[in-house]
């Protein structure tokens, strides 16, 4: 049975473009229900994207890249869901977060669609947490798996039971 579900979101537009994991947690494994990616998108669509990924999966706690302030915008005017909380990419975090990701590999507590693009990207990072730049993105896919991983570990403690 499902408990619950988390996402991360790695921001783009024109440049770079945004992709979005969305996990199931499920007692201790992790199980991947959609890889979205969203070239070319302007930002209100993606809020709104991810509001309706938010309903229609249940999703308890969505992690951003808050690192350029995208939709600071949309949170100063209260449009933000209470679900959506961003985080600031800093090198600590970043290295924090990918050992995270790395580790829920090595043990296969997390399970991943069969993503092709997905799955290029994030085996485009390497080491240094440095990706090249390619038509398909610069490692996109990393960071939003990243954060959705990172968001279920860090929801535990504001598990509330009624």
């Amino acid at each position: 049975m499902q408990e619950y579900c988390y996402a991360g979101m790695d921001l783009g537009k024109r440049q770079h473009p945004s992709h979005v994991a969305v996990y199931a947690k499920i007692d201790k494994l992790l199980i991947q229900l959609c890889s979205k990616w969203m070239d070319n998108w302007d930002y209100v669509d993606q809020l709104d994207w991810a509001r309706q990924a938010i309903g229609k999966f249940n999703i308890h706690r969505l992690y951003y890249d808050d690192t350029r302030a995208e939709f600071e915008g949309f949170k100063e005017v209260g449009d933000l869901p209470a679900q959506m909380k961003g985080v600031c990419f800093t090198k600590k975090m970043k290295f924090q977060i990918a050992v995270e990701f790395e580790k829920a590999v090595k043990t296969h507590t997390i399970l991943m669609l069969a993503d092709h693009r997905q799955k290029r990207q994030i085996l485009n990072v390497d080491n240094d947490l440095k990706s090249m730049e390619t038509p398909e993105g610069h490692g996109d896919s990393f960071w939003s798996n990243a954060l959705a991983i990172q968001a279920s570990r860090d929801m535990g403690p504001n598990i509330r039971f009624l």
